[in-house]
């Protein structure tokens, strides 16, 4: 299995200050290991990409969301004032569900 080797990056876990200096392993679609550069030793045929101290993070995902929208298209849309309170309750329980769905 080819493996991709991205040294010299800080890497940036969420739960920890910066660490640099660390080239995380990549085996098919997984991280297979994180160490220090100077303990990974390239084998024939990785592909190693210097990322020169630029940062790697887990990737982001988009937390910010209106749960009583539904169905907007490219006008503006309603602030939520324009419906009871307990209409938009349910849309927003109907959207969030949809959310976890998915």
């Amino acid at each position: 299995m080819s493996r991709v080797l991205f040294t010299g990056a800080t890497l940036l876990d969420g739960e920890h200050p910066p660490v640099s200096g660390r080239t995380v392993i990549v085996e098919g679609a997984r991280i297979a290991a994180v160490d220090a550069d100077a303990t990974v030793s390239p084998r024939p045929g990785d592909d190693v990409l210097d990322l020169g101290g630029a940062t790697l993070m887990p990737g982001m995902v988009q937390a910010h969301w209106h749960g009583s929208y539904s169905g907007l298209d490219f006008e503006c849309p309603p602030v939520g004032l324009d419906r009871p309170p307990g209409y938009l309750m349910l849309l927003a329980a109907k959207q969030a569900r949809l959310a976890l769905e998915r």
